[in-house]
């Protein structure tokens, strides 16, 4: 009788956690005491409290008596704990603390299966844009958790591959930095294993479109990407190079450094990739037809920012002579105007002395 008792508080929302919390230290005191009743109502729950109970099974227990299709089925209910500004359920909690700490508790063993069987399958379900899309925000973050404890936990060198499998369907909302997340650090600071997904993505791929969409999307511009794999110096000069390698002209046009002609001179400066690219071009003919035509291209398009900026100096010249003779003809007229004989330059300079008392004012 006790026993249900005990079950029935662990299992009734209607209790606070503290009480669900004490219930359920009770009957882990029980040795052998079989928790899969109260794991089913507790993951049909779904809700912060109930989530962290059977958090604490789980921990307490041990994963080794659970199978790695139970442990992925909790977690993909905590995914609902996670915030989307999109839900209209104004009940849902964002307390999932416990989440992370239960991840990072797991072994090495559970978390490179857990990653395969989350990660596998994971596509957008709304079809909304990017910066709309919230259906992948809780799986993400805690597959993004699983790998940090992955980073940590597994022998060097990691594999590329497999990073990619696990983070390429990845969509988050918030960039990352490195000092908050184990798997960017490594990423961002290891050259070497990030080449190796630039690498695997990349290589012998053709297809213009599908190189676009990678590079956009997960490297160059990694808005809503895993913050890692983001282009680091030395990145784009290795992919050109690699590029030239494979006569990869697609992948070589995407990456090709465009020459800024709007910029200031004392703004330009030598860049080393367009030195490299030059080079490929001036081996390869292939190369050389896109450094021609990307730089007839940003010919073509400087030219009406070239030709109204030229009218932007005509017109700031034409201003200054305009100037520059109005105050000549006051300076040759000044005895005239000191005794009112042109009325407009005497209210032009009330207007303008008006307006500087105003000014002043206000600053005071």
């Amino acid at each position: 009788m006790a026993i249900h008792t005990l079950s029935s508080l662990v299992c009734d929302r209607l209790f606070d956690l503290h009480t669900r919390l004490l219930a359920c230290g009770c009957l882990l005191g029980l040795e052998h005491y079989n928790f899969r009743v109260e794991l089913e109502r507790l993951l049909g729950e779904a809700t912060s409290d109930s989530l962290q109970v059977a958090s604490e099974i789980y921990t307490v227990r041990g994963t080794e008596p659970f199978a790695i299709a139970e442990l992925a089925t909790f977690l993909r209910t905590c995914c609902g704990l996670y915030s989307n500004p999109n839900n209209k359920d104004g009940n849902i909690s964002t307390d999932h603390y416990f989440v992370s700490l239960f991840i990072s508790q797991l072994t090495i063993t559970c978390v490179e299966p857990l990653l395969n069987i989350l990660s596998d399958g994971l596509t957008c379900e709304c079809k909304k844009k990017s910066f709309e899309c919230y259906c992948r925000n809780g799986i993400s973050k805690i597959i993004g958790k699983l790998l940090d404890n992955y980073v940590v936990n597994t022998a060097l060198p990691l594999d590329p591959v497999s990073i990619w499998r696990w983070v390429e369907n990845l969509h988050f909302h918030d960039s990352i930095s490195a000092d908050r997340s184990e798997t960017v650090k490594v990423l961002q600071q290891d050259a070497t294993l990030r080449w190796g997904v630039y690498r695997h993505v990349l290589s012998d791929n053709f297809d213009a479109n599908a190189l676009k969409e990678a590079l956009d999307n997960h490297f160059q511009y990694p808005s809503h990407a895993h913050a890692g794999l983001c282009f680091k110096d030395g990145d784009q000069e290795y992919l050109l190079n690699m590029a030239f390698g494979e006569e990869n002209v697609a992948l070589w046009r995407l990456l090709f450094p465009y020459h800024f002609r709007n910029r200031q001179i004392t703004e330009r400066k030598t860049n080393p990739l367009r030195q490299l690219c030059r080079r490929h071009a001036l081996s390869n003919p292939r190369f050389m037809q896109v450094w021609v035509s990307a730089e007839r291209g940003t010919k073509s398009a400087g030219r009406p920012a070239q030709k109204l900026a030229r009218l932007s100096r005509r017109m700031k010249q034409r201003r200054e002579s305009e100037r520059a003779m109005d105050l000549q003809w006051i300076d040759s007229h000044r005895d005239e105007i000191s005794q009112g004989m042109h009325w407009n330059i005497l209210d032009c300079f009330a207007g303008l002395l008006s307006i500087s008392i105003l000014r002043q004012t206000i600053v005071i």
